[in-house]
């Protein structure tokens, strides 16, 4: 092959490789780029669907769930209303009376205070340089002392949702008299009915002029609700049932 031949072979070699250089540059690597932007977009895309997907999932759910949810509520705020609700609370008393037959003595509400969480108290630790006092030494005929029981201290449960703000306690009274099993049948139906009652002094005694007993209850009902709109309510409750 000539010179000039094999120089115009290298030549249209080299322009043959720009030509394709060229075209890698700007045609196919542009391409390359845009499909892989699109794959990165459409990942993107289907991860948000998926959790759109979740999302809409989990409502329905929630919606399948909300009838109950509704029914639920309304029970919870039979047990601790949004606020003193003082004359339902009369009514239900008043239907239990009904029930079990006892006579109403008396009914009053306290004015409302606002909620206080318990606090277990510390246990108490001897004053300082304080020594223990000396036991007598045992004879060796002694059997060894027996090992005393220390009860554990169980901590009050608390919620720090709960907060003097938002929930308050309405100390009652409540006497009722009537034959022995009526004023128990009373006093339980008290504690399972619909408002949450907590009965923290019972007084049961017998009365020999009707030969019935007497029964006085004490303790708290409660109020999820802001406190100053319920001191009225309660006053105002207690009023209409001692009138009444």
């Amino acid at each position: 092959m000539k010179l000039d031949n094999r120089i115009w072979a290298i030549v249209t070699a080299i322009v043959s490789l720009a030509v394709l250089a060229g075209g890698w540059f700007l045609g196919v690597q542009p391409q390359l780029a845009a499909a892989s932007a699109s794959a990165q977009q459409q990942a993107s895309v289907e991860s948000q669907n998926t959790a759109s997907r979740a999302q809409i999932s989990q409502l329905s759910a929630a919606e399948k769930k909300k009838d109950a949810l509704h029914s639920q509520l309304a029970e919870l705020k039979l047990s601790v209303p949004p606020g003193v609700d003082g004359d339902g609370f009369l009514s239900e008393i008043n239907a239990l009376i009904g029930s079990t037959g006892v006579a109403l003595q008396n009914f009053a509400l306290q004015t409302p205070v606002p909620y206080v969480p318990p606090v277990t108290a510390a246990p108490a630790t001897p004053a300082a340089g304080a020594s223990p006092s000396p036991s007598p030494s045992a004879s060796a005929s002694a059997p060894p002392a027996a090992a005393t029981d220390s009860t554990p201290t169980i901590a009050p449960v608390t919620d720090p949702a709960i907060t003097a703000e938002n929930f308050i306690t309405v100390p009652m009274t409540i006497t009722v008299k009537g034959p022995d099993s009526a004023v128990d049948q009373f006093l339980s139906g008290l504690q399972h009915g619909d408002r949450l009652v907590l009965a923290n002094s019972v007084t049961k005694n017998f009365d020999e002029e009707s030969g019935g007993y007497t029964l006085e209850i004490k303790g708290f009902v409660y109020v999820l609700k802001d406190p100053s709109s319920v001191v009225a309510d309660a006053a105002t409750t207690t009023a209409a049932a001692t009138n009444g």
